[in-house]
Parts: structure tokens; sequence; C-alpha cells
């Protein structure tokens, strides 16, 4: 018998909803033109790019390709969305103008249209249902195809993209979640439902600081020097051991100890900045209901990876570790 009251039911969907949980979740212009057209425009001169969304009409993404058809400086676009509601199109823009298409079923991102799409296509852009992003991905890298595709940070640890990553074949994007990214969740998702935010239109907003875009391209900050990071030498009262593992736990990859030589764990954000010469990646813990998880004073702590200084660039001499540019104004003053 369930002895949840409507109440819970609602308030366990509002948290899983501000976590970005929901099939209902869609990108805002800020976070697509932020990292598409701000950061990553130098990928897509002359490439054919596909878009495959909810609505070729109401998706951010696809207007924000669309509308930046130039800035780009794209060959062409393709743009289908899913469904089968009356009207439903599909869009196609190159250099002598934007052609809407009727479309003659599901453009599901595995149906037959949508593979002759991708098949004409170099670089996908898109956000796809939650609960779809694992098949979809999974779809993608079979494909052979580059993407820049929205989805949670975590993600970063699963059995199909860790490898990936700790193989430098696939890559956070240039944006760091810092100021968080935005999401609207339609009024009619909501209703009702206590503990969100809304605008005026009654969306629901969300600001999640735990999504990342992921891509296979591999950018400028991919093996930048690792400024933000080791900025402190190692203290056992601030840096504690799990519970349950002899293995360190570092807050955060700007935590780093810089003369510390065992293994630590590292949130995922630490893929964004990895430099590898730098670093090893030795493996990864997956949080599971499940399994057994890590526990940092008897708390559960989600989603870590495993990581060591490469032996040649533990220092405890704390200047090695500032930039070259920025030693000299470091440098202790002369008595």
């Amino acid at each position: 018998m369930d002895n949840n009251s409507p109440a819970d039911d609602k308030t366990a969907l509002a948290e899983r909803i501000k976590r970005g949980e929901t099939d209902d979740l869609y990108s805002t212009q800020p976070t697509v033109i932020n990292e598409i057209i701000a950061s990553q425009r130098k990928f897509f001169p002359d490439r054919v790019v596909y878009c495959n969304c909810d609505d070729p009409d109401n998706s951010w993404i696809a207007r924000v390709l669309i509308n930046n058809f130039n800035v780009l400086k794209l060959r062409r676009i393709y743009v289908s969305g899913y469904g089968t509601r009356p009207g439903h199109v599909w869009v196609e823009k190159d250099s002598t103008g934007l052609y809407r298409h009727e479309s003659q079923g599901d453009d599901h991102f595995a149906s037959d249209h949508s593979r002759e799409l991708l098949e004409k296509s170099d670089i996908v852009v898109t956000m796809p249902p939650y609960s779809l992003w694992d098949t979809f991905i999974d779809f993608l890298l079979n494909q052979g195809k580059d993407f820049f595709v929205l989805g949670p940070e975590d993600k970063a640890v699963s059995d199909r993209l860790f490898p990936l990553f700790a193989q430098k074949k696939l890559f956070y994007g240039m944006r760091e979640p810092e100021e968080g990214f935005r999401f609207t969740v339609p009024r009619a998702s909501v209703e009702g439902i206590p503990g969100l935010e809304y605008n005026a239109e009654g969306d629901c907003q969300l600001t999640l600081y735990h999504w990342r875009w992921f891509t296979t391209i591999r950018h400028s900050m991919a093996d930048m020097w690792p400024y933000a990071m080791c900025n402190d030498r190692f203290d056992p009262a601030r840096y504690p051991k799990f519970d349950n593992s002899p293995i360190l736990c570092v807050p955060q990859p700007c935590d780093i100890p810089c003369d510390y030589e065992d293994v630590f764990s590292v949130p995922c954000g630490f893929f964004h900045h990895w430099n590898t010469e730098w670093f090893d990646v030795l493996g990864r813990h997956r949080f599971s209901p499940e399994g057994d998880p890590l526990l940092l004073n008897g708390r559960p702590v989600h989603n870590r990876i495993l990581v060591k200084l490469k032996p040649d660039k533990i220092r405890r001499n704390f200047d090695y570790w500032i930039h070259p540019s920025l030693r000299a104004q470091n440098a202790p003053e002369e008595e």
C-alpha cells in the first residue's frame, strides 16, 4: 500500500524538476548563445548542422542556429521535431533561404528521416529529453558524428561516457555553469506544484549548476594550464578521507593540494580543466542507491573521479604552480 500523500508526491516531483530530471525541460536563449555563438563558433564555418528537437518553431537551440546562420558561416541547417501534431514540419536553411517542409511522420531521432538528415550533417546541436539522454548519446556515438549536447554533468561517469572522457575523446563545453544554466519547464507540466520559481508567463524557471554542454570537439579549454587547481598544500584537517575508503576527498578541483602523492577524488567538474600532462585519471566511483556509496561523515558522496598527480608534477615548492607570467608579481620582496 502506498502511504505517500498527494502533497508528498508533489514535493518529490518538485525536487526532481529542480534537478532537471524531467522530459519537459527546455533550454533558453542565453544557455545556447553563451556556448555555441560566444565560445564555439570557430568550429562551425562551412559545416552542416542538424538539430533534432521537440518543435522547430519553439526550440531555442533551433532559433539561435537559424538566426545566427551567417555569424556561424554555416553551409546548411536541418531542424526536425518529433511528434505527429497537425502542421508538423521540418526546416532547412542554406544561403538561398529558409524552407519549411511538411513532415511525413514522427521525426524521432532514430526514424528513417532523422537518420537521413543526420547522415547529411557534420555536427549535431541539441538537448534530448532527460529519459532518452543515454539512448540518444549512445546513438550519436554509434553514428560517429560530432556534437554539442546539453545534459547532466554526472553523465561523464556513466559506463559509456567515462572511458571517452578518460581517453580525451569527449569533453565538457567551454562554459562552466558557475552562474548556472537557465532552463524552463512549461506551465502545463508544473501547474500546482509548490516550491518552484515561475516567470510572468507562468512557466517554471530553473537554474541548474550541474548541467554541461558535452562535445566530441577538442577545444582550447581541454588542455589548459591548471592555474585554477593545486593552489594549496595538503593539510589533513582540511582534506578528510572517506569513512569507508582511504581515498582523500577533495571538495572541488580548485582545492587539489599541490604536494599530495596518493590517490584523491574530485567532482565531475574536474574534467573541464583536466590536463593529461599533470594528472592521471585512475577510475571513478559512480553513486547508485543499490551500491555501496562513498561515505563522508556518515553521508553518501555522489559520483567522484579518482585522480593522481603525475610524479614529476608533485611539488612542495608552491611557486612552481604559479603560471610563469604571474611569477614575477608573486615573488617575495627582497629584504
